[in-house]
């Protein structure tokens, strides 16, 4: 899942010129560690003991099988579209913080990993300090529309 969820990554930072990332045996191994902390819908970015960037997610394997995934590209593209669509980020829309998972999703990096339990799933990626203030603007953005480019599943 991790590969197809880098191909999807990194084809989303050339819709919006950012820099490909590469997937990380360390990140993938922290990340799942992160999915297995969140277990039970508890989603806490304060339980972390690394400063990375994150993405939680309260549906893991038990859900992208009620949700009809049936392959890895098909799961590594519902997570991208998850997190990238925000339909249910703890901030609402219009609230600085709503479009934080898409974020670090467009400005992560140069190193990343996915985790995937069956219950929950994180996306854990380095800080790319040179992007950061890119980051804090979408992040901080209160509009409905950040003008930010997503991908088709045939993008890979």
């Amino acid at each position: 899942i991790n590969k197809y969820f880098v191909a999807y990554l990194n084809a989303l930072h050339k819709a919006n010129g950012t820099a490909p990332v590469q997937l990380s045996q360390d990140l993938m191994s922290y990340a799942t560690q992160r999915a297995q902390q969140q277990d039970g819908l508890n989603l806490d970015h304060s339980t972390a003991d690394r400063d990375m960037s994150e993405n939680l997610e309260g549906g893991g394997f038990d859900y992208m099988k009620y949700a009809g995934v049936k392959s890895d590209k098909d799961a590594a593209y519902f997570m991208l579209k998850s997190w990238y669509d925000e339909d249910n980020n703890y901030s609402t829309p219009g609230q600085s913080g709503h479009f934080g998972h898409r974020a670090a999703l467009i400005y992560s990096g140069p190193n990343v990993g996915l985790g995937i339990t069956n219950k929950d799933a994180a996306f854990e990626a380095d800080w790319n300090y040179d992007t950061l203030s890119s980051f804090q603007q979408l992040y901080n953005f209160t509009g409905t529309d950040p003008n930010t480019k997503f991908i088709s599943k045939d993008a890979i």
